[in-house]
């Protein structure tokens, strides 16, 4: 956590020499974004664990400071290396597309492990594509690491029908807030 937080100045210097403009509005979707968020998070790991890969189960973390550095700091270190630095540069080299796909490899190989790798390659191609400002994906990422962190363990608990049932909620939720994002 520590670390995270003296990084987060530097990077931020580093967007400043070289000139990357953040946009910082959220403007009224922010229900949108965390619904998405939330959601396809959940639909991801659940996803998975049908698979019969385990997901992440939550974090293993002492409450606070654990959400504090991968619901909150991590995220924001993430966003502002990933798609701050790295999908900005990218997008003057590739297209968006190979862009977008290169930045999603880059994030699941970051992530060290097979199963995250694959649910980090997922999450950041979603939020990716609606990184119209910095804080939109900054904002999915961090409602999405909130929801696998405090309400995923307790899906696991339940019979593997009513996990499916949460699924199709999720999935029917999920497809009628993209449909009021894409309206906007």
């Amino acid at each position: 956590l520590l670390s995270t937080l003296i990084l987060i100045p530097i990077i931020l210097k580093i967007y400043k020499k070289n000139k990357i403009n953040i946009n910082l509005s959220l403007k009224k979707e922010c229900i949108n974004y965390s619904i998405m968020g939330f959601s396809i998070s959940l639909i991801l790991n659940i996803l998975l664990y049908d698979l019969g890969l385990q997901g992440n189960t939550g974090f293993k973390i002492e409450p606070i400071m654990g959400i504090l550095a991968t619901a909150v700091v991590g995220p924001i270190l993430e966003e502002l290396v990933f798609r701050g630095i790295i999908y900005n540069n990218l997008k003057k080299s590739f297209s968006i597309k190979s862009s977008l796909l290169i930045l999603s490899l880059m994030f699941a190989v970051y992530h060290f492990n097979f199963v995250q790798g694959l649910y980090a390659f997922l999450f950041s191609t979603i939020i990716t594509y609606y990184y119209e400002n910095f804080l939109v994906p900054m904002f999915i990422h961090i409602v999405g690491n909130l929801a696998i962190s405090l309400v995923y363990p307790y899906l696991l608990q339940l019979d593997f029908i009513y996990i499916q049932l949460v699924l199709i909620l999720l999935i029917i939720v999920n497809t009628i807030n993209v449909v009021l994002l894409n309206k906007k």
